[in-house]
């Protein structure tokens, strides 16, 4: 029987060639897209899954109530705490991350983003693989060091490690480091990976002369390391949240400054956007966006299949009457369309599977993101197939039910079998492509529009000819400072330099708790900014009362000045006669953005500032001149600064920076629509192509009754038309909903207008003609005697 069915699906799919090429080329394309999306929801759904004990790992999260904000960091206090006075508690790990840090490769000293540091217990929670050594009492010592696969073959190709010194630099001191053991990388849906952990107690060497170092185990006012508790069961996180919570009402504890809550491992990717100093990390709304998408593109790839199949329902009637009047039964009949469907289906499978697999890399390239397909991901693969199957079965189901119902008698004799309201179905699902592929250029256009008003806003502040120097590591004392400012200006296509700290678009500014004047007891947040007086001059900010900065009155250091909001915002009505934290107000400027338009104007205090807070520049150039300037930059700072990194960009190409997560949605977006569309528009041209077959003798009749060729073809155009205009009418509403509630979070939001309506639905309706007009044409010119010669 098998046998059979494959047989005669074979045959029945290379009778029309021609719906074979689109089914198989929907099918594939529709397949491929979706499993690239898959690859991207598999991988954001699946972060810290690996870990053995993820239902047991909870992350300490620390509320400060004075500065308003939650973090991931907690004090050093909670592990003797929380080990000595909790029984529900089986283990705790805390870690500390050390910036800025350089390992010894060869003979020179190479930057690495940061050290981790932790205790043995890090791998009592944590799950990994022992390549050399062993992870029992790892980090006992205080001089040992744990690597990955990937650093140890760096540091020590081809050998066994194990032993061995590593030489770390961390703030001008050198310490050795012996390799206890190596462990296998972290996957990369690990929330938390390291390349080199070392012991914590390392923390105690590297600051030994600070003065705080000895109060970080015994005070709650120092929060730098992230804890980490394992419980004994999960049943046993609410017992002890309800003790810790009352443990926080007891004397001992900051309970009117500190609150301490707890946040399963699991939940770490998709659930710390309201985490300050947190990396960026997933979202929710992007991986239901990318699987709407996926489910669109095989919807209409689906439909396409299931209207061209029912559409030629008069090619296979005879077929379904012999088998009939041969006592073929009605469920015999469904379960040929349906391994028609399945097998066809499943030959598009491989296909699409080496589309997305060499097409992945190009999307990486255009996302900025980092998706495998696999063949050794199990996960993957059984969406994959589970997809394909599901596609096959339904368009099978679809097709068997509508074609098997009939009566074999009508199929032979008059040709016809009753489908239902055949013409109305298939008029919907045009009206639904339609929709479909107006929806997402209405989207495409709309998030276009908003992202580009967002980058075009004013943000307050002169950027043209402007370039960002960033080094947070440069360590300036003031007269290499001001050697360096001097060196630069020598070329002739540096105009000006402004230097400081939390400088716009991509610093970030220290933050502090003010109070405003006639509410003490309330407090706000301000942005401190350090600069020089060349900062309003430069960027052409408006200093609309006192004044700025000035280089010749040493007092400044001990003045202020602040924008508008802070004068609104802590009530002062004479912002001049003032002081904030000590420091007399000087002036008042204009409101400006500090990082970009996505945020809203925040209360900013600009200081002067020591050149060791220096991290970032702002340069004024001459148009034109950024590559001469680069390289000037590049020569110089290796004078003083060899071996060191530095970032150094157009301010307008360093905003884009910020917006890169809205640009990455733009183009993912646009991207899928384009596809989505182009399977739409091939169903539409074959659904056309037959539609016009279908009335070939009736197009005949009119030529001969003196129709001409543009009054035949406008009444197609009609027709189609008035499914665009249906489409676009439900459209509308949806377009303004999804906009309104992709917008909500935006300062500056960009309207849908009336313009923009008649954009999208003029874009669309040219679509369809241009769609269908060849068919329409074609059909519309053919000689009436050759048509109606056989009637």
């Amino acid at each position: 029987m098998l046998k059979h069915y494959i047989i005669t699906t074979l045959r029945s799919l290379l009778k029309n060639k021609i719906i074979l090429i689109i089914n198989l080329l929907g099918l594939t394309i529709s397949l491929a897209s979706s499993f690239i999306i898959i690859s991207y929801v598999v991988k954001e759904t699946s972060y810290d899954k690996f870990q053995q004990k993820r239902e047991r790992i909870y992350r300490v999260l620390c509320e400060d109530k004075t500065y308003k904000q939650s973090t991931s960091k907690s004090s050093m206090i909670l592990s003797d705490l929380l080990t000595n006075n909790y029984p529900e508690v089986e283990s705790i790990t805390q870690i500390c991350e050390l910036q800025n840090v350089k390992i010894k490769i060869g003979e020179s000293f190479n930057p690495e983003n940061e050290l981790y540091l932790s205790t043995s217990n890090y791998f009592d929670l944590f799950s990994t693989k022992q390549i050399y050594g062993s992870v029992k009492g790892c980090l006992d010592s205080p001089t040992s060091i744990v690597l990955t696969r990937s650093k140890s073959e760096i540091l020590f190709p081809k050998q066994n490690p194990i032993g061995k010194m590593v030489e770390v630099q961390i703030e001008s001191r050198v310490f050795q480091l012996e390799v206890i053991t190596v462990i296998d990388d972290l996957p990369e849906n690990s929330s938390y990976s390291f390349s080199y952990l070392a012991n914590v107690n390392l923390l105690s060497k590297v600051y030994s002369d600070a003065p705080w170092i000895n109060s970080i185990k015994t005070s709650w006012d120092f929060n730098f390391c992230t804890t980490f508790i394992l419980f004994k069961s999960p049943n046993n996180v609410i017992p002890f949240i309800a003790k810790w919570n009352e443990f926080e009402q007891k004397k001992d504890f900051p309970k009117e400054q500190y609150h301490y809550s707890l946040q399963n491992i699991c939940d770490i990717h998709f659930n710390s956007e309201h985490l300050n100093f947190e990396p960026s990390r997933g979202n929710k709304k992007f991986v239901l966006l990318y699987s709407a998408l996926a489910l669109i593109i095989i919807l209409v790839a689906m439909f396409n299949y299931i209207m061209l199949s029912v559409s030629k329902t008069e090619v296979r009637l005879k077929e379904i009457g012999i088998k009939k009047v041969l006592g073929g039964s009605s469920s015999i009949i469904r379960r040929q369309f349906i391994s028609e469907s399945l097998l066809l289906c499943l030959c598009c499978l491989p296909l699409a599977y080496l589309l997305a697999k060499f097409g992945i890399e190009k999307v990486n390239q255009l996302f900025f993101v980092e998706l495998k397909i696999n063949l050794n991901n199990t996960e993957q693969l059984f969406y994959f197939l589970i997809i394909t199957l599901l596609i096959g079965l339904i368009s099978g189901l679809n097709i068997s039910y509508k074609l098997s119902r009939g009566k074999a008698v009508n199929a032979l004799i008059s040709n016809n079998i009753n489908l239902g309201k055949k013409s109305f179905i298939q008029n919907g699902i045009l009206t639904f492509q339609i929709l479909v592929f107006t929806i997402l250029i209405g989207c495409s256009l709309s998030i276009s529009r908003q992202i580009n008003l967002l980058k075009t806003k004013d943000p307050g502040y002169n950027r043209t000819n402007k370039v960002i120097f960033s080094c947070p590591t440069s360590n300036f004392t003031q007269s290499l400072l001001i050697n360096f400012k001097s060196k630069l200006l020598e070329s002739p296509n540096i105009y000006e330099i402004t230097s400081g700290w939390g400088l716009p678009p991509l610093s970030t500014a220290m933050e502090y708790m003010i109070p405003p004047k006639n509410r003490p007891n309330e407090k706000i947040k301000v942005k401190c900014i350090i600069t020089d007086p060349n900062f309003t001059r430069l960027l052409k900010i408006q200093v609309i009362k006192g004044r700025f900065f000035d280089e010749k009155l040493p007092t400044d250091s001990s003045n202020c000045v602040i924008n508008e909001k802070t004068a609104k915002m802590l009530g002062l009505n004479n912002p001049l006669d003032e002081k904030i934290e000590g420091c007399n107000v000087i002036g008042v400027i204009t409101d400006f953005h500090q990082t970009s338009t996505l945020d809203n104007i925040e209360p900013m205090v600009l200081v002067l500032g020591k050149a060791k807070y220096t991290t970032d520049m702002i340069l004024n150039i001459k148009e034109g001149s950024f590559n001469d300037v680069k390289k000037h930059v590049q020569k110089t700072w290796d004078e003083i600064r060899p071996n060191q990194n530095f970032f150094l960009k157009d301010i307008k190409e360093g905003q884009n920076i910020v917006y890169y997560k809205e640009d990455q949605l733009k183009r993912i977006i646009i991207f899928f629509s384009i596809i989505a569309i182009f399977l739409a528009v091939i169903g539409l041209f074959a659904q056309s192509l037959y539609s016009v077959q279908q009335k070939r003798k009736e197009i005949g009749v009119r030529k001969i009754n003196g129709a001409k060729t543009t009054q035949i073809a406008m009444i197609f155009i009609n027709h189609y038309g008035i499914l665009t205009l249906i489409a676009n009418t439900i459209s509308w509403p949806i377009i303004v909903y999804i906009n309104s509630k992709w917008q909500e979070n935006f300062i500056y939001k960009s309207p849908i207008t009336l313009g923009l309506i008649a954009t999208i639905a003029s874009i669309s309706l040219l679509i369809v003609l241009l769609t269908i007009i060849v068919n329409v044409i074609k059909s519309a010119n053919e000689n009436p005697v050759d048509v109606l010669k056989y009637e």
